[in-house]
Formats: C-alpha cells, structure tokens, sequence
C-alpha cells in the first residue's frame, strides 16, 4: 500500500468489525502487525487455519528436488538448493507454493 502497510499471506490478524465499501457483507475489517491502518478483508480471503499445498507453512526450509529451471527475469532453482516458503503459488496452482532462493530478484513457482 503507498502507506507502506502490507499483506502477508499467513499473517494473524485482529478482527477490527464487519468490511465497509466493496467488502461490506462479505467481509471483515482487519488489524494486521506493524500495520498502521485496518484493511477490508473479502470472507474468502480469511482463514482460521493457514493451508498451503502439501502441508507446507510459510517460512519453513526446504530444498528443490525438482528438475532445475531458469525463470524469464533470471531467477532459478536448481536441485538441492535450499529456500524458503512464501506463500501459495502466485499463479493460482492449487498443487505449487511461491518460494524464495538465495541470489533470486524474486519468488519462484515451485
């Protein structure tokens, strides 16, 4: 946000009341840490329970064991490197998490 707050996925929150504006019915106002302001949450977005694919949590280590790859913008995994869960894969894959590997510019779909 250009207030400098932001989302993290698998972030705990504090339920502030109901949404307002686009969200207001189908949603929550929500406090998040180190947040300056409460942000309107869509119900679908919320859970009590942080679920990513295969049972893995943000933050937690894990090393590729894939087939090595080299994204467009440079960003790569190779077998056996080590890296960090994310979040859910950004482009929606149910099956995948976003994960992140020392010397990438960004998150990779893994």
């Amino acid at each position: 946000f250009k207030s400098g707050d932001k989302l993290v996925h698998g972030q705990s929150g504090e339920i502030i009341g109901p949404a307002t504006g686009a969200h207001q019915g189908n949603g929550l106002k929500m406090q998040f840490p180190g947040n300056t302001s409460w942000v309107d949450c869509e119900l679908a977005r919320l859970s009590h329970e942080l679920s990513l694919a295969g049972g893995f949590r943000v933050g937690e280590e894990l090393y590729f064991i894939g087939g090595g790859f080299v994204e467009e913008q440079g960003d790569k995994a190779v077998f056996g490197c080590r890296g960090s869960v994310t979040g859910p894969a950004r482009n929606g894959d149910a099956d995948a998490v976003s994960m992140s590997f020392s010397g990438n510019r960004g998150d990779v779909h893994c």
